[in-house]
């Protein structure tokens, strides 16, 4: 069983079984520590960390050692991965699309070219 108990304008949790006694986190400190650990989110859409472990970025890698042609036909087929998957992996979540959109730009950059 789970007592809240105010004491001296201090909130507290104390759980029965155990006899512990939790600071409860107010509302304004739980929004200030949320906010910081969604700005120390990684970027999982323009640069995710799995594809940074050495000097060079994947995505310029195989820019490079695709070629101009081949990576503009790499670049159309993500966009059409992310395009396909986004109804069926995490329903509502728009990351494949932001996704497809980032290859879409990053395509459109290299056709300008």
């Amino acid at each position: 069983m789970i007592f809240a108990i105010s004491q001296t304008m201090e909130d507290h949790v104390v759980y029965e079984e155990e006899q512990l006694e939790i600071p409860f986190e107010r509302h304004h400190e739980f929004m200030d520590r949320r906010k910081k650990e969604e700005n120390n989110k990684p970027e999982m859409v323009n640069h995710p960390p799995h594809y940074k472990e050495g000097e060079i970025e994947c995505i310029d890698y195989l820019e490079d050692s695709l070629g101009k042609t081949g990576f503009i036909f790499y670049l159309e087929g993500n966009i059409k991965k992310y395009m396909h998957r986004w109804r069926f992996k995490h329903q509502g979540n728009p990351d494949d699309l932001k996704k497809a959109l980032w290859y879409m730009e990053k395509l459109i950059s290299r056709v300008e070219e």
